[in-house]
């Protein structure tokens, strides 16, 4: 199995982009595009990942809230969980992924509250198992940051960002039922699904990101596919977050964007070197 991370800590230049791609995947992450006009306490806590082998790929996206340690975490625990869900025959998805993914997230949230609480961090979490060869596609979510599937019927938002008052991993008082109704987790199949595409609220949070997500994944995937094979996930990655940081220079009002893609037309187990 091989992996990839960009940390918000490493990642402080304001209009800057960090990316890393390799065949079908792909990660982004800015700064923003204009400077916060909220408090905050780290300039970039956005954190983005993903994990592959010859089986499948997992995906995700974080964003940390008074500071990126929460964000860091909850990256770090996915990807090193990713293997159980990326063997040649992973636990039986259509009966455990539920079961596990909600054991991964309680896991996380109880490891963030231990070794974070004095210092209040905590983050979102959205993730993504894709398993192409069985048409399985898993989707998990904690918090405001965003999940979509984009193909030929258009581009679909799944979940995040529309809702009130979400929940973050890492809040102390959250208790265990409160954690379960606030987890989002859904297996469906894959089919139809040209790009799987997560993201951030930096995105497309009001009054700073783009006024029509679904409009600006539709656009970076064409410009995606012109690019080629080779470098489709790259290019749909970074036109995402481009899209955010122009209409946050536009807005002058900034937020961290991380975006995670995985670009399925003509899927293949990733076998390269990192794009950056």
């Amino acid at each position: 199995m091989r992996s990839a991370l960009l940390r918000g800590p490493e990642h402080a230049v304001l209009g800057g982009i960090a990316t890393v791609a390799e065949d079908a995947l792909a990660i982004a992450l800015s700064q923003g595009g204009a400077a916060k006009r909220y408090r905050h306490r780290e300039p970039n806590e956005d954190v983005a990942g993903f994990a592959w082998s010859e089986w499948g790929a997992v995906l995700a996206v974080a964003d940390g809230h008074q500071g990126s340690a929460a964000a860091c975490l909850a990256l770090e625990r996915t990807i090193a969980h990713a293997p159980r869900w990326l063997e040649r025959e992973p636990i039986a998805l259509d009966a455990r992924f539920g079961a596990d993914a909600e054991a991964l997230v309680r896991s996380i949230h109880q490891q963030i509250v231990s070794q974070l609480a004095k210092a209040g961090s905590r983050t979102t979490l959205a993730l993504a198992l894709a398993r192409p060869r069985e048409g399985w596609l898993g989707l998990v979510s904690v918090g405001d940051s965003l999940l979509f599937t984009h193909g030929p019927a258009g581009t679909r938002w799944i979940r995040g960002a529309e809702r009130t008052n979400p929940s973050f991993l890492g809040t102390a008082r959250l208790e265990a039922d409160d954690l379960a109704k606030a987890t989002f987790v859904d297996l469906r199949p894959l089919r139809g699904a040209l790009a799987v595409v997560l993201a951030t609220d930096g995105f497309s949070q009001p009054g700073i990101g783009v006024a029509d997500p679904e409009k600006a994944i539709a656009q970076a995937a064409q410009e995606a596919t012109r690019a080629g094979a080779d470098r489709a996930s790259l290019v749909f990655a970074r036109g995402i977050v481009e899209r955010a940081l122009d209409s946050q220079k536009a807005r002058r009002s900034g937020d961290n964007v991380a975006t995670a893609v995985l670009w399925l037309e003509g899927w293949q187990a990733p076998r390269s070197g990192l794009v950056r």
